[in-house]
């Protein structure tokens, strides 16, 4: 293993890694810890090799994006969704030419796609995880040898996975079905909201409220955020979000009651967050979220229609061993089910927008269409 903490050593990783057909990648944030999280680690791997770079020693690593860019390499990782994202946000880097070992642990039917699990079902390696070390700090330095071996354990067998899977999937004539999933991963960026105006929108349960208690949300989110940025850690730090919005629900109880009780953020703030609740009772009221209207909700023929659908994906998937959710996307099936099945086009438009993809047209799309006739 080999860290990389200057310049030099960074161009010198970069002419490596550009000879290299494959390699893997995985990042260690510090999420758990500031306000705004950021890359803290990078690992690396050839088939042979392990590389642990540190950007936070560098002021430039953008010599890495001329190999992550590179579509004639294989990029490697397992769950891509929050590594692509923050080398987009922080570096600006959009992979290319991505293999996803735990979408491609799921598609050859494994339920449980950890990467602890996926490499034990594959190659019968087992790897010690210490808590502790995941969630700590991952910006401080130094980094002790454990940490150090901790972050190496997540790249050093992905070569060897890689392998392994994409025979799995050959085998089982479902390579081309992965290989169109990874595709869409190149798209992925990271998304700038203001979470000041908008962050509370996404909290779990939002889509219940009315608009009064919607409008107190907001309000509660916005000191949730200002506190924590002020004290650079993470919202839930603060006060988790199932307690904004039961606190947005139930405004009465809380303050008449005084039931501050729940943190020690609140409790020590219970004026400021009664004042806070009193000022957002007289704003005017928030605007609930537009819900998508699901084309032929209220047809009674399409809810059949979609019923029978449901019902082919569930046996589709037990017959296959894959999730249901991997076998057709639900939009595509509403969308099926708001038309009749004679009348299914590809030229459609809300076809294209529903989800479905070319390998589960190739593969279901008859199928579904006999489903219904």
């Amino acid at each position: 293993m080999e860290y990389i903490s200057t310049a030099a050593e960074l161009e010198k990783l970069v002419v490596v890694l550009r000879k290299k057909p494959v390699i893997g990648i995985d990042t260690e944030s510090n999420n758990l810890h500031t306000y705004q999280d950021k890359v803290c680690l990078i690992q690396l791997s050839s088939e042979t090799d392990v590389y642990i770079l540190d950007p936070l020693a560098m002021n430039n690593i953008h010599a890495l994006g001329n190999v992550l860019e590179n579509p004639s390499i294989v990029k490697i990782i397992h769950g891509c969704d929050y590594d692509l994202r923050s080398l987009n946000r922080d570096y600006g880097f959009e992979i290319k030419n991505i293999f996803d070992t735990e979408l491609a642990a799921r598609f050859t039917g494994l339920t449980s796609s950890n990467l602890g699990n996926v490499l034990d079902q594959f190659l019968n390696v087992k790897i010690k995880k210490s808590r502790s070390i995941q969630i700590s700090d991952w910006s401080r330095r130094p980094l002790s040898e454990k940490a150090l071996e901790y972050a190496g354990s997540d790249v050093l067998y992905l070569s060897e996975l890689h392998n392994i899977m994409t025979a799995k999937l050959k085998d089982m004539g479902r390579l081309d079905w992965a290989m169109e999933e990874f595709k869409l991963f190149e798209n992925i960026r990271h998304a700038d909201i203001d979470l000041r105006e908008e962050g509370y929108l996404k909290l779990k349960g939002v889509g219940k409220l009315d608009r009064r208690a919607l409008t107190i949300l907001k309000q509660l989110y916005i000191i949730r955020e200002d506190e924590a940025k002020m004290r650079d850690v993470p919202s839930f730090r603060i006060v988790n979000n199932d307690t904004l919005v039961r606190m947005s629900q139930n405004p009465d109880f809380y303050v008449e009651q005084d039931l501050f009780t729940e943190n020690n953020w609140i409790n020590a703030n219970k004026q400021w967050i009664s004042e806070t609740i009193a000022k957002a009772m007289e704003l005017p009221l928030l605007d609930k979220p537009q819900k998508t209207v699901r084309t032929g909700r209220n047809d009674e023929k399409a809810r059949k229609r979609l019923k029978k659908l449901r019902e082919w994906r569930i046996a589709k998937s037990a017959q296959l061993g894959l999730q249901p959710a991997l076998i057709f996307p639900m939009q595509g099936l509403e969308f099926i089910s708001s038309v009749h099945p004679n009348d299914i086009s590809v030229e459609n438009s809300a076809y294209h927008s529903s989800g479905i993809r070319s390998w589960q047209q190739n593969h279901f799309l008859e199928e579904v269409r006999t489903v219904l006739l």
